[in-house]
């Protein structure tokens, strides 16, 4: 019996046992077996956009703390990171004797395949990489230097230019908004414990309107200026923005916003008057990130009820005043 057939209709997970139990091979029968024009289960969508990425051919499937999500190994040399299917960091290991063409066309095949964010070590290059840690208690040579910066600064924005960490712990948001709208939303923190994001990815089979784009970025670069964040990085920024998606424009100034420590509510703020409607992209960016504000943090607005303070408390913002009990989210 094809267990996958049996769910196929289904909103279920696809069981732990059927994962730790049943080969790559296997899987790829089972999933070759079945007419996707009748599946609805897309849980099964995943497993297939896992086992039949375009060009790579898998080989392993560790599958994380019993989740959908798998790092994979694959039979040229790297790891990919799927979650749900999708592609969300890809580490590629180059002999000492690869060209810098060599590193080149890595990187141009990770932007071809989709892939958000691609990592490639040239063995010998570089002194002081780890590779393996062999007592956890000496953890502290793990740390990377953005790690050092946002201790060094505590609450101030860091101005000078920061290298994305190799290594990021992601965490994961769907968004479905019914005909066909779905939002995925992304954050990078650069600890498991996943207390501080640095970056945000947006996939979505949907885009926004350049004008909104247009103004939305030049609000947010306007908030790097105010904290001075050098001309330098922002031209660069902005030569990095030149050929992508309206999408990918919004959710990388995000990203360095993040990863420069000014804080969420700020870009939350900036982002407010874009809001309007509630199917948007942007309303929906704003509304995931008020969720990563800290309960306690106090907003700009005042209770239209009672004219008390207002602040945030579980992505919404409430009043104060414990008499009233004025909240809204979104």
């Amino acid at each position: 019996m094809n267990y996958l057939k049996s769910i196929s209709n289904t909103n279920e997970l696809i069981s732990k046992e059927y994962r730790d139990t049943t080969s790559i091979e296997q899987m790829k029968k089972d999933i070759e077996k079945l007419n996707f024009d009748n599946v609805t289960n897309e849980h099964i969508f995943n497993l297939r956009a896992i086992l039949f990425p375009r060009i790579k051919t898998v080989t392993k499937i560790e599958f994380i703390k019993g989740v959908q999500t798998g790092d994979l190994e694959i039979n040229d040399n790297s790891h990919s990171y799927y979650a749900n299917g999708i592609p969300t960091h890809n580490t590629v290991n180059l002999p000492s004797s690869a060209t810098q063409e060599d590193v080149s066309n890595a990187y141009l095949l990770a932007h071809k395949l989709h892939i958000k964010g691609t990592t490639v070590y040239r063995d010998g290059c570089r002194t002081g990489v780890l590779n393996k840690v062999t007592d956890k208690s000496n953890s502290e040579i793990t740390e990377h230097e953005l790690i050092r910066l946002y201790k060094q600064y505590g609450d101030n924005v860091i101005t000078e230019g920061i290298n994305p960490p190799k290594k990021s712990y992601l965490k994961r948001t769907k968004i479905n908004l019914g005909k066909n709208k779905k939002y995925y939303f992304m954050v990078g923190y650069v600890t498991e414990k996943m207390k501080k994001p640095f970056e945000f990815f947006i996939v979505t089979n949907n885009t926004e309107k350049t004008n909104v784009t247009n103004d939305v970025i030049d609000n947010l670069i306007n908030l790097l200026k105010k904290y001075n964040i050098s001309d330098m990085l922002i031209d660069s920024l902005k030569e990095k923005m030149n050929k992508q998606s309206n999408v990918d424009k919004i959710s990388r100034v995000i990203s360095m916003a993040l990863r420069h420590n000014i804080k969420i509510i700020e870009i939350v703020n900036c982002l407010e008057e874009f809001t309007e409607s509630i199917s948007s992209l942007i309303f929906w960016i704003r509304k995931h990130l008020m969720s990563l504000i800290e309960n306690g943090v106090e907003s700009k607005e005042i209770c239209p009820e009672c004219g008390s303070k207002m602040i945030y408390v579980e992505g919404c913002i409430s009043c104060t005043n414990p008499e009233c009990g004025f909240s809204k989210c979104g």
